[in-house]
C-alpha cells in the first residue's frame, strides 16, 4: 500500500523522513494525515476489486492436431513376414580395437615420466616423418 502512488522512490522516501519531522510532535497533524492515508488506501483498494470481477479466465479449447484413439490402437500389428520364432544371428563387421595398434615395446621396469617422455617423443618423430613425407610429394609433383 503506497501513501503517494505518483511519486518516485527516492523522493517519496525523503518526503516521508521531512513529514516524519513536522508531524512527531502535532497530534492533530498526525490525526488529519492518517485519515487522508486511509482515504488514498480505501480508493486503491476500491479501484482493485472493481477491476477484479471483470478479468476472467477463458477456458481456451484443446488443439484438435493431437492423435485421437481409434479402435486399431487396441489391436496387435500384424506383419505377415515377422516371425518370433526365427532369430538371426548377427555378426558385427567392425571393432573400433581391431583397428588400433597395441602398445608394444613399454618396459614396466622404467618410471612412468619416463615412459611418457618416450612415448611424447615418438609421436614426435612420427608426426616430423609425415611433414618430410609431404614436402617431398610437394618437391617430386
Amino acid at each position: 500500500m503506497k501513501g503517494h502512488p505518483d511519486v518516485a522512490k527516492c523522493l517519496c522516501h525523503y518526503n516521508a523522513l521531512a513529514e516524519w519531522n513536522q508531524i512527531k510532535t502535532n497530534e492533530q497533524l498526525i490525526k488529519s494525515n492518517i485519515e487522508k492515508y486511509l482515504e488514498v488506501a480505501k480508493n486503491l483498494n476500491e479501484i482493485k476489486i472493481e477491476t477484479q470481477p471483470s478479468t476472467q479466465n477463458q477456458i481456451i479449447p484443446t488443439s484438435t492436431r493431437k492423435r485421437t484413439i481409434s479402435s486399431d490402437d487396441e489391436k496387435e500389428i500384424c506383419d505377415p513376414l515377422f516371425d518370433p520364432n526365427i532369430v538371426i544371428a548377427v555378426t558385427p563387421t567392425f571393432s573400433k580395437r581391431a583397428g588400433k595398434p597395441g602398445y608394444v615395446d613399454v618396459d614396466e621396469s622404467k618410471p612412468w615420466v619416463i615412459r611418457g617422455i618416450e612415448k611424447a617423443k615418438a609421436r614426435i618423430d612420427a608426426h616430423q616423418a609425415k611433414i618430410d613425407a609431404k614436402r617431398l610429394a610437394k618437391q617430386n609433383r
